[in-house]
């Protein structure tokens, strides 16, 4: 590694001295400025942080059972990587939000093969819904939960495509009501009609 070059002009340096830090000291041969330079190991913590993530390291095969690198990892675990922009049209797209301990909601977009994006917010408004769809390529038809927020979203960003209700999510609904085993005869039913929903193929 060389000297670098000076901050202010451009122009080379080579060493003066230290600082009171201990670090190297550079002076500038045009301008006179001096500066040091300090080391940034952060891209390599991280580059370790995205082998460990995607389990190709464990902390059992680094240094001391990797108690310095679960103190370096701690920053990271604070980044959420943005979904990448889907341009391919896909026919059906299911989107739901998954709840997590931390009180945010991860919303997912994904076909039946593979997740097309996601998006972190702090529950299922329509704004968040409209940061995912914005990223996606309207499909023809979407299934989802009719939750709130998505609604207007839909008509929003995706205004042409096609919107299903998910019956296990609908059944669900009918179920939180009726419980599995209603007392009345018209919550029998309606509870028998519900689960009918869940063996419909097309």
């Amino acid at each position: 590694m060389g000297n670098p070059r000076c901050l202010v002009c451009g122009g080379s340096t080579h060493k003066w001295g230290k600082t009171a830090a201990g670090r190297v000291r550079f002076r500038c041969s045009k301008c006179g400025a001096s500066q040091s330079r300090r080391n940034d190991i952060q891209a390599r913590y991280f580059a370790a942080f995205l082998e460990f993530a995607t389990g190709r390291l464990r902390y059992q095969d680094l240094l001391g059972g990797g108690r310095s690198a679960r103190r370096h990892f701690e920053r990271f675990w604070h980044l959420w990587p943005t979904s990448p922009l889907v341009d391919e049209v896909h026919h059906v797209v299911f989107v739901d939000g998954i709840y997590l301990a931390c009180n945010v909601v991860v919303l997912i977009a994904c076909t039946k093969k593979h997740v097309l994006g996601w998006y972190v917010a702090k529950g299922e408004y329509s704004g968040a819904w409209q940061a995912l769809f914005d990223r996606i390529a309207p499909p023809d038809v979407v299934i989802c939960d009719g939750g709130s927020g998505i609604a207007s979203a839909l008509q929003a960003q995706w205004p042409t495509t096609r919107v299903q209700r998910c019956t296990f999510h609908a059944f669900s609904a009918v179920k939180r009501k009726t419980t599995t085993r209603p007392r009345t005869q018209a919550g029998v039913e309606l509870y028998g009609l519900a689960k009918r929903l869940l063996h419909i193929k097309t």
